[in-house]
């Protein structure tokens, strides 16, 4: 389905976008829209133009952001202002960088594009062939560079709808729904599994920015959201001594893992939770079934989505039908940018996601972590996240992260980084490495333990597990 039938087709209905300052009826985005168009025309952005895209979570952002898709422009989608994950250049294949910071804004200003939009001209632009893929209906995202170098992942704009519409039973939006949506709309999560799914499905969206606990609870009681889409990382704040919230009918996690007591304590207050699986190359993955009462569902993220094909490729260091995440997805991504500013393929046939995985008899797809966070120790593979785990059952532990660091006598060393609940008590690394026994066999069990107050993490709120390994080098400190 083309993008311009789809904003033809958005909902007429009671629908709204909403954030701290503003809201706009679906029914009347026609007319900002074609502000946006006519203001992009009137100061030189063909829409064969590449565009640096930065945004935030806002009125203003998501109404710029369907203009663009509207004119089928090629644009690199970014969060405003940039992580620092993200302070590289400009992609030289674009010409324009187009800002919409955040800021309080007036009703009015709606009408007036130039009272919001940041318009430069880049003068890195290196100019691409007419025929050149990137010029004409692609939407570009960087990956946050967790395994390394950040990469420019494309996608088609139809087929990134399509993925996006693809989730939509699964995740069970309707019109009635209320969709609160505190994590970044310029990554593939915040995108494609929680904003377009719910302006297809015709659902009030209430955009958050710079989501923290206080902003969040603010927004929660003004809108009474029925769906939210969370990180770990907030959930892990959210859940501190809260009521049950009625109007909820599900909260919808992707990133990293969360533990079953954390997943526990997240079904008494949002009724239930629904474990998403996705990626930037291949968006929505798998996703639990929110009326589902059965299976292991803290433990698995779901089945896969319909025409989406999963395998688990075993090598000889694996057990248990553990192997590698082989995916293929009618709706995936086209390629990477290379340097040479060429599209490059991601893989013919199906595209391995390096992620460590196991699929159960009933479909059920329970992810292990990446192949590079698991070691080969006394002749068996360990997934660091079943080290993490076991700590995280233990005692005063909030949330837990292991690494592979030097060696020891059973081969790769492994270093366990715990950080401690609140209201716990000093925890000391000795104890916990004894208390590891009762939950991992001998091989698994850390060469060391650190105690930290927090835990790293990248713009995503996934584990920055770069600067955990660069920890790890350096002489243990005492817990503060």
């Amino acid at each position: 389905m083309a993008v311009a039938e789809m904003l033809e087709r958005l909902p007429q209905g009671d629908g709204v976008v909403s954030d701290a300052t503003l809201s706009i009826r679906w029914a009347a985005i026609a007319e900002p829209l074609v502000l946006l168009e006519r203001f992009l025309a009137d100061r030189g952005v063909e829409p064969d133009d590449p565009v640096l895209f930065e945004c935030d979570n806002s009125v203003p952002g998501v109404l710029t952001m369907l203009a663009l898709l509207a004119r089928r422009g090629s644009f690199v989608f970014v969060p405003f202002p940039r992580p620092s994950a993200l302070t590289v250049g400009a992609p030289s294949f674009c010409r324009w960088r187009l800002r919409v910071p955040r800021g309080p804004l007036a009703e009015g200003m709606l009408a007036r594009p130039d009272s919001f939009i940041e318009l430069d001209e880049l003068d890195t632009h290196q100019p691409l062939p007419k025929d050149h893929a990137l010029r004409r209906g692609r939407l570009v995202f960087r990956t946050s560079g967790s395994l390394g170098v950040p990469k420019l992942v494309v996608h088609g704009h139809d087929r990134v709808i399509e993925n996006s519409r693809n989730a939509i039973e699964r995740l069970r939006l309707d019109s009635a729904d209320r969709v609160l949506i505190p994590v970044p709309v310029a990554h593939m999560y915040g995108f494609g599994a929680a904003l377009i799914p719910a302006l297809l499905a015709g659902a009030s969206v209430d955009l958050l920015a710079g989501a923290n606990v206080i902003r969040y609870i603010e927004r929660e009681r003004k809108v009474e959201p029925t769906v939210a889409f969370l990180t770990p990382n907030l959930c892990a704040t959210l859940v501190r001594s809260r009521a049950p919230r009625a109007h909820y009918r599900h909260v919808v996690v992707a990133g990293d893992k969360l533990s079953p007591e954390l997943f526990e304590k997240l079904e008494t207050i949002y009724g239930r939770v629904v474990n998403l699986y996705g990626s930037s190359e291949m968006g929505v993955v798998c996703a639990a079934d929110p009326l589902s009462r059965t299976g292991r569902r803290a433990a698995t993220v779901g089945c896969p989505l319909p025409g989406v094909e999963l395998m688990v490729e075993r090598s000889a260091d694996t057990q248990d039908g553990v192997g590698e995440l082989l995916c293929r997805h009618p709706f995936g991504f086209e390629g990477y940018v290379g340097d040479d500013l060429e599209l490059r393929s991601g893989g013919d046939g199906a595209y391995r996601t390096r992620d460590l995985a196991r699929v159960e008899a009933d479909g059920l797809v329970e992810l292990l972590g990446r192949c590079d966070h698991a070691v080969k120790r006394d002749g068996r593979l360990v997934p660091l996240i079943e080290i993490e785990r076991a700590l995280e059952r233990l005692p005063g532990v909030a949330r837990a992260a292991a690494i592979i660091s030097g060696q020891s006598m059973r081969g790769r060393g492994i270093v366990a980084f715990c950080m401690p609940k609140a209201d716990a008590a000093l925890m000391e690394p000795a104890p916990l490495r004894r208390a590891c026994r009762q939950h991992l066999p001998a091989f698994a069990v850390p060469d060391e333990i650190r105690i930290l107050p927090r835990l790293p993490l990248l713009p995503s709120g996934k584990l920055d597990r770069s600067t955990l390994q660069r920890i790890s080098t350096e002489p243990s400190r005492p817990a503060s």
